[in-house]
């Protein structure tokens, strides 16, 4: 795939920057899991997790601060999105999740779950599927 990619001139960074938070996500779900299953044995583990990476988060950020390209980042924010900026592109990609956030509400809703908590992170992702997919038809249609 990544040859096919290549051929097209395509930016294997942009497909690999949504493809990076799909993997998270399930790296995060199976994560928690896992940890819902032995809750009851392990109360404290998740607990110990929680204080474990609130004592490592200074250090983490002391260390990217040595990075002079993670630095930028860390005060300013990603400015990701910038194909966004376009009013067309802009307003289909929202209604586009706005109609796929409908339909999920609507459907967690119905199994019983809160849509907080399961619509979020798929919606998330979604957008990021989608943004990655018009940038790539533009890819496609500018070479």
């Amino acid at each position: 795939s990544c040859y096919l990619l290549l051929s097209f001139h395509i930016n294997i960074k942009s497909i690999a920057a949504s493809l990076d938070d799909l993997t998270t996500l399930g790296i995060l779900a199976s994560i928690g899991g896992f940890l819902f299953k032995i809750i009851d044995n392990y109360t404290w583990l998740p607990v110990m997790i929680t204080i474990i990476f609130l004592i490592l988060t200074p250090i983490w950020i002391i260390i990217s601060f040595g990075n002079e390209y993670v630095k930028n980042v860390l005060i300013h924010g990603c400015a990701g999105g910038l194909i966004l900026d376009f009013d067309a592109e802009k307003h289909s990609m929202v209604a586009i999740l706005l109609y796929i956030a409908q339909w999920l509400v609507i459907f967690v809703w119905r199994h019983e779950r809160d849509p907080d908590n399961v619509c979020i992170p798929y919606l998330t992702a979604i957008g990021d599927l989608l943004g990655t997919a018009l940038l790539t038809c533009v890819f496609l249609l500018l070479s």
